[in-house]
């Protein structure tokens, strides 16, 4: 019979093979954002990817049945108000509701795979599944921050942006992405005392969570492939034994 500790070993195993999916997942849910157009195709678009990357998540991290009903619950919801609004049931401020709702959606998944990364990291070390599961983590933190943005522009009473009257899912998600990575061109500045705020924390958490988190793992895995034991070299007494066997 299998001991708990094995069973959790081997729970945590087969779930890190899919960290991989999962990013695979975060990367399409990110182009689609960046170049879906304005209008009903990107809420119900964007709304469907994100839900389909938490319940991977969900499922990579081998999460609590508790958690996963949770989720499952603010999923639906979300959706039911997406089509909604997409169905013409709602204005600028309802699409910022369910937007603000995408957000929560986003950022449940990076806390799921945390939680897992953690423990498998504990059990098996670093891997390249737990290296791509926290790269999946960084790229959610930005959609995160990126359907954030979407939200409060649509439901603030003025522009979120200096000199830029409208926005749409893609520049945000542009926006946001920059921020993160703290590349600052420039070409959009927030006007809200709420968006220059959330760029700020996006920035801060983007730096650290690259130079800790991700090169951590990175080195670690490095570590120990230059750490893989080779052939034992001979010593001093094998090599003197050997001479001395040889015919003179």
């Amino acid at each position: 019979m299998a001991t708990p500790a094995a069973t959790r070993s081997v729970s945590l195993t087969h779930g890190s093979h899919r960290y991989g999916l999962v990013l695979g997942l975060v990367l399409v849910t990110l182009m689609f954002s960046i170049a879906a157009p304005p209008g009903t195709a990107a809420l119900l678009g964007s709304t469907a990817l994100a839900g389909a990357v938490l319940l991977a998540s969900l499922r990579a991290a081998g999460s609590h049945e508790r958690w996963g009903w949770a989720a499952r619950s603010l999923l639906a919801l979300v959706l039911a108000g997406s089509i909604v609004v997409a169905l013409g049931g709602g204005g600028a401020l309802e699409r910022g509701i369910v937007f603000i709702g995408v957000s929560l959606v986003a950022v449940w998944a990076p806390v799921a795979i945390s939680r897992g990364l953690v423990r498998q990291v504990l059990e098996t070390g670093a891997t390249p599944n737990a290296v791509a599961g926290a790269i999946a983590v960084y790229l959610l933190v930005g959609m995160f921050f990126g359907f954030l943005v979407v939200g409060i522009a649509d439901i603030a009473s003025s522009d979120y942006f200096v000199s830029h009257s409208s926005t749409s899912l893609s520049v945000d998600m542009y926006f946001s992405f920059i921020t993160l990575c703290t590349v600052g061109y420039g070409d959009y500045t927030p006007a809200l005392a709420i968006g220059r705020g959330l760029s700020v924390f996006e920035a801060i958490i983007g730096q650290l969570y690259l130079v800790t988190v991700v090169a951590v793992l990175v080195s670690n895995l490095r570590g120990r492939r230059a750490a893989a034991p080779g052939p034992p070299a001979p010593s001093a007494e094998t090599g003197a034994g050997e001479a001395d066997s040889r015919p003179a």
